[in-house]
Order: C-alpha cells, then sequence, then structure tokens
C-alpha cells in the first residue's frame, strides 16, 4: 500500500504519540492496530507531523511506521527506575509496564527542543485515537499558556480534563518543566497505580489548562458527530467488541459501549483493512 498523502494547505503541526514495548506483550499486540489507525488517519486527513516515541527495540511495528512518514524516536521515561521499584514493592508489573508508556508524554517538551521544532504548538494524543478531518487549520490559531484539553466523560466539565489530547505549548511546558519532572517523581507512588500522568498534569497544573472544544477529542458513547475532527475511543476500544458482546469486559466499558461506539468502530474496521 503506498502512503497517503494530504492535500490540505495549511501550517502544519508536529504530533506526538508513545508507547512501549512491554505493554503490547502485555494486551496481545492490540495497541500496534491503534497506532496503525491514528497514522493512517492523520495521513489522509490532516497536514500533521508524526512522531512516534517507543521505548524498545527496532522491530516489524517501528518498520511499518517508519514506512508511513513516521519518525521513530527510541526514548525510555525518566521516570523508569522508580516506576521499576514502585512494580517491585506493590507486587505489579503493570505499574511497569503501563507507566513507562504513558509517562514518555512527559518528554515531549525537551524532545521538541532537541529535534529542533520551534512551533510554539505540538499535540499529543494517546493511541486510541482516529482523525476525521483537518485539525491543524483549528489548532495553530489557540494559544494556550501550557496545554489546551477537553473534558473526560461529562462534555460541560473542563476542571475533570482528559490528558488523551493535548495541545501543548512546548515552550511554556519546558520553563515548567523541572518543577513538574520533580512534582510527578516525589508523588510517583501515588501516581502509578491510580490516574498516572493525568493525575500528574491535573494536579501540579490545576486551574491553569485552557480549554479544548469537544470535537478534538470527541467520545463515541456521546453520540455520533459529523463535526468531530479526533474521535478518542476513551473506555471501550474497537478491538474489545468481543469481550464487550460477551459480557466479559468490565461493567463500566459495557456500558460505554453505545450504538455510536459501534458506528465509529465501523469506521475505525475500514481503516485498519487499508493499512493491514
Amino acid at each position: 500500500m503506498g502512503v497517503p498523502t494530504t492535500m490540505t494547505a495549511v501550517a502544519p503541526i508536529h504530533w506526538f504519540l508513545a508507547l512501549n514495548q512491554a505493554h503490547i506483550a502485555h494486551d496481545g499486540h492490540r495497541y500496534e492496530s491503534l497506532a496503525k489507525v491514528a497514522v493512517y488517519s492523520a495521513l489522509v486527513n490532516t497536514s500533521l507531523i508524526p512522531h512516534f516515541i517507543y521505548d524498545g527495540k527496532p522491530n516489524d511495528f517501528t518498520s511499518w511506521l517508519e514506512s508511513h512518514c513516521v519518525t521513530v524516536h527510541y526514548r525510555r521515561t525518566f521516570l523508569y527506575e522508580d516506576l521499576e521499584r514502585q512494580a517491585r514493592q506493590q507486587h505489579s508489573p503493570l505499574i511497569l509496564d503501563i507507566g513507562s508508556g504513558t509517562f514518555l508524554r512527559l518528554e515531549v517538551p525537551e524532545m521538541a527542543a532537541e529535534l529542533g521544532i520551534t512551533d510554539r504548538l505540538v499535540l499529543y494524543t494517546d493511541l486510541d485515537v482516529m482523525f476525521m478531518g483537518e485539525v491543524c487549520d483549528y489548532l495553530s490559531d489557540l494559544r494556550p499558556r501550557y496545554f489546551a484539553v477537553g473534558p473526560e466523560f461529562d462534555q460541560a466539565d473542563y476542571l475533570k480534563m482528559n490528558a488523551g489530547v493535548m495541545l501543548l505549548n512546548a515552550e511554556g511546558l519546558r520553563e515548567s518543566d523541572a518543577g513538574f519532572r520533580a512534582y510527578t517523581r516525589d508523588h510517583l507512588p501515588e501516581l502509578a497505580s491510580a490516574g498516572r500522568d493525568q493525575d500528574a498534569y491535573r494536579n501540579y497544573f490545576e486551574g491553569q489548562w485552557d480549554r479544548l472544544p469537544v470535537q478534538y477529542n470527541w467520545k463515541p458513547y456521546w453520540g455520533y458527530d459529523a463535526s468531530a475532527r479526533i474521535v478518542h475511543f476513551h473506555g471501550p476500544k474497537p478491538t474489545q467488541r468481543d469481550r464487550i458482546k460477551s459480557g466479559v469486559a468490565a461493567p463500566i466499558i459495557i456500558s460505554l459501549a453505545t450504538e455510536a461506539y459501534y458506528d465509529y468502530c465501523q469506521i475505525w474496521d475500514r481503516m485498519l483493512a487499508d493499512v493491514e
């Protein structure tokens, strides 16, 4: 399959995703499929410049990323040894396996400087997103002090923000980076087994984030919205449908698998079929 190209003529924004190889092993490679759809949908529908932060070794997955215009950065979170220690103390390998991936987003401001990315804004998303249209046209006009985020479950509740999609002011975050890293390390025992990096951002930057319209972090359980630009499979993933239908998924996951969730899953299926 050839690499798709976008026809839009807007100023591009650098976009970062992250994953660690150990997490793939725990989840039967489903995160690779999520990542492929995220990348493919971005290449088809946006002007984003994709970067993938990967804690692992080169493999077929990273080769696929590179063949689809994604720059792969092999990097480990600065919290790795701390997470390793917490995992041993709490007898929970998942603290390391999940945390060493999700805390990779804290590397983005420093990486942007190292890469010479002079743009004020960069985008970070989780892997479980799907781009439905151009995002750079609107996002490039925003001016967050630190970052702009959308709400989590309640569309009106921006106090309980969701870090699955973050428009980052890389320069502003670099100025706060030393203090934020120190806070995260000092509070890692409670962060590592609960809200992880999302709670770190919520607590340290309380009251200081800007609002991102819900169409840029749209949850399928809110219904189908033709104006949504970034669909975020928050809660039930497309890869969980069999578990949901058989009733073995967690109750909260089953409750969020609405009709619109299945509609968006069909779009996700078509995109995955295009890349596999």
